[in-house]
């Protein structure tokens, strides 16, 4: 995965600033895996059940979304990318099989 694409992808997705710091910065990838898409659905069930217990509404809607994205993913694996963008860390989860990006969750913005 190239700066550009990733830089193309997040501005699909409408993460602007994200695609911009990628635009300035490149992106340096600091870990790669692969989980069965099954099993991550599974893992963020667990969390937006703890979420809703902990009537955490940001936390609800993320988790929702992301879960939507995993879904409707063609692959029965996902790919998770954590890279950094000059001081942002941010979290990818995509499908290898059609490079396409599922979802950004942008981990830590660094220092303003």
């Amino acid at each position: 995965m190239d700066a550009g694409f990733i830089a193309a992808e997040a501005r699909r997705l409408g993460m602007c600033q994200f695609a911009s710091s990628v635009d300035e910065y490149g992106a340096t990838v600091l870990h790669e895996s692969a989980v069965a898409r099954e099993s991550l659905i599974r893992i963020f069930e667990h969390r937006l059940r703890r979420a809703k217990v902990r009537d955490d509404g940001a936390a609800v809607r993320l988790v929702d979304e992301l879960l939507s994205a995993f879904r409707s993913a063609e692959s029965s694996e996902i790919k998770l990318i954590h890279l950094q963008a000059g001081k942002m860390e941010v979290m990818l989860y995509g499908e290898e099989c059609c490079e396409r990006i599922l979802a950004i969750v942008i981990l830590s913005e660094g220092d303003a």
